[in-house]
């Protein structure tokens, strides 16, 4: 998977990607964006994205939150949750602690830790009404 010869960064990062998933035991179906339909508006993108992959709920950043009209979301059917916490401190080679290396950092420094280290350090709390 990560070790074949890659010409561009992309490939390698959805690479590096499905192989922290399939370490992290994350059995999400994974669909990239350029297989949902192109709809400009962002508020609208997330509804007709939302019915394509069949989810109920859309997941965000806090600092995203400004960018998306949930209200407008909420009124297509979809509930908002936004997505709190902070990164897990874990053991890392260093003298003391870099947050935000990467996913592939946790799971090379805690190993089959990684999965609940970040259900730990993360939830996800409704949006709005």
């Amino acid at each position: 998977m990560i070790e074949k010869q890659r010409r561009h960064l992309a490939s390698l990062t959805f690479s590096s990607f499905l192989f922290l998933c399939k370490k992290m035991r994350i059995l999400s179906k994974l669909v990239k964006s350029s297989d949902c339909p192109p709809v400009s508006e962002r508020s609208r993108r997330v509804c007709a994205w939302l019915e394509v992959l069949d989810c109920g709920t859309y997941l965000i950043d806090a600092d995203d939150l400004r960018l998306i009209d949930s209200d407008f979301i909420v009124r297509h059917g979809f509930t908002v949750s936004e997505f709190c916490g902070s990164p897990p401190v874990y053991p890392q080679v260093f003298d003391h602690f870099y947050p935000n290396l990467s996913g592939l950092d946790m799971l090379f420094n805690t190993g089959e830790q990684s999965p609940s280290l970040l259900k730990k350090s993360f939830q996800a709390v409704p949006v709005g009404p």
